[in-house]
């Protein structure tokens, strides 16, 4: 372990003021927080798409102004009826239903429906009326597969940011943490002698 000289007061303070990492870490900080939310952004991108990868669809066709579109799984008996209960009520509706999966209590599908935006409010009223998740649409483009490689691809460079980042953060604490610690312990021993 190493030993200091103890500095005079006026050095002690020179050295601490020289000590400039606060602005770096605060904005290494925020980086990687930004970094982080990112990241949960593209992967609830990969989650969703994952889920209606099945569908087969480009997701380019989803920007249309007048057509809401409602994603979600339910089960397949309770999505039949969903439909008619819909199809009393209007006939300005479309939809992609995939293969049933097992799940713990019947055969889960998944579903992307196209309906009237003026009709949205009532239709996903109804849906809510039977048991389904709705699924968040992201706002991309292209096809499934595209654009899980390509959200991977951003998940990649984001991992490679935040390792330029956590390794800065690293460099700095190596760089710092002897001399703050020393430069406390000086300081503390200037105030004991004040006293």
């Amino acid at each position: 372990e190493k030993t200091y000289d103890k500095l005079p007061l006026e050095q002690m303070l020179e050295q601490a003021e020289a000590i400039d990492i606060d602005d770096e870490l605060a904005e290494l900080l925020s980086k990687k927080e930004s970094l982080n939310e990112q990241r949960r952004e593209q992967e609830g991108i990969v989650e969703v798409v994952s889920e209606l990868a099945t569908l087969e669809f480009d997701f380019s066709l989803l920007d249309v102004e007048s057509v809401s579109f409602i994603s979600g799984k339910i089960e397949a008996s309770e999505f039949e009826q969903f439909v008619s209960a819909l199809s009393e009520r209007t006939s300005r509706f479309d939809y992609l239903v995939g293969r049933p999966s097992k799940a713990k209590r019947g055969k889960l599908v998944v579903f992307l429906l196209a309906v009237d935006k003026k009709l949205e409010p009532e239709t996903t009223e109804l849906l809510e009326s039977f048991s389904c998740s709705i699924l968040d649409l992201p706002r991309v483009r292209g096809r499934p597969d595209e654009v899980i490689a390509k959200a991977e691809r951003r998940l990649a460079e984001i991992d490679s940011e935040l390792s330029k980042i956590e390794a800065r953060i690293e460099e700095l604490s190596h760089e710092y943490y002897e001399k703050v610690v020393v430069l406390r312990e000086m300081f503390e021993m200037e105030a004991e002698q004040a006293k």
